[in-house]
């Protein structure tokens, strides 16, 4: 099993993660991201919607406000949004899903789950709207994604590995992310290509 704590995924472009989950409030969900050390724009980080903010949607995103960031946990049955701005190069701890909204400790929602349901497949970086990816990408950096049942067993742990890491008998072919459950690559599915930060 190999995992670098260190590494961080950036985008250039177009690029996104299909993680290829479609949300279920029966699952919880665990991102590690960072904001950009400036320019932060609205963005989404997770997420997808069945049209344009119908019901039908589960969204995390990242709201620019006068140089801060907010995140937004938006879902069918609510919105859900951090006290505390977040600043420039900020992490961001985000839980979100049977188990309730919690971001960086703070706990948004705890009695009843979030209702997530959209029947598409979630984006990292990005938002599927629909039949089409929206254009306003996540600009920070993302450490962790992990998906696990509502029993806490864990589905999927996705962390970024750099193009020609060998792992056992395969070897990544480009900048992507390594699920260290079910030993599977998970690339880019856009266009433009993904970068490797390190702490």
């Amino acid at each position: 099993m190999w995992a670098n704590p260190k590494l961080w995924l950036k985008r250039n472009g177009n690029a996104y993660i299909d993680t290829l989950d479609i949300p279920s409030n029966e699952d919880n969900y665990e991102i590690i991201a960072s904001l950009p050390e400036s320019n932060i724009a609205d963005g989404a980080l997770w997420g997808s919607r069945s049209s344009n903010w119908s019901r039908t949607q589960a969204v995390v995103w990242f709201n620019n406000n006068s140089g801060a960031a907010r995140v937004t946990i938006r879902f069918s049955d609510g919105v859900y949004e951090s006290a505390k701005g977040l600043a420039y190069g900020e992490k961001a701890i985000i839980k979100f899903g049977k188990n309730g909204v919690e971001i960086n400790g703070e706990n948004l929602k705890s009695v009843q789950p979030p209702k997530l349901d959209t029947n598409l497949n979630a984006l990292l970086f990005g938002l599927y709207n629909n039949v089409a990816v929206d254009s306003r990408l996540f600009n920070g950096t993302v450490n962790v994604y992990k998906k696990s049942d509502g029993d806490g067993n864990l589905i999927k742990h996705l962390v970024p590995v750099p193009a020609g890491l060998k792992i056992g008998d395969y070897t990544v072919p480009a900048n992507g992310m390594w699920d260290m459950v079910n030993q599977k690559y998970y690339g880019n599915a856009g266009s433009g290509e993904f970068e490797i930060e390190k702490d």
